[in-house]
């Protein structure tokens, strides 16, 4: 990272953008949705990219 290679910075500044604008949302969604309703979409979503991830390396 310190290197400054281009193809590292651009991924180091695509996850802090995104991270600026869905903190917001998040923290939005957290107040909104009871605890269990907020384990249950995050479990759903663990499992489904853990899932894909799976599919993938044995494609």
């Amino acid at each position: 990272l310190l290197a400054g290679q281009p193809d590292t910075w651009k991924m180091v500044a695509g996850l802090v953008f995104g991270g600026l604008f869905a903190a917001p949302f998040a923290a939005l969604l957290c107040k909104k949705l009871s605890p269990r309703t907020l384990l249950v979409i995050v479990g759903t979503l663990i499992t489904l990219i853990s899932a894909y991830n799976i599919y993938i390396g044995l494609r």
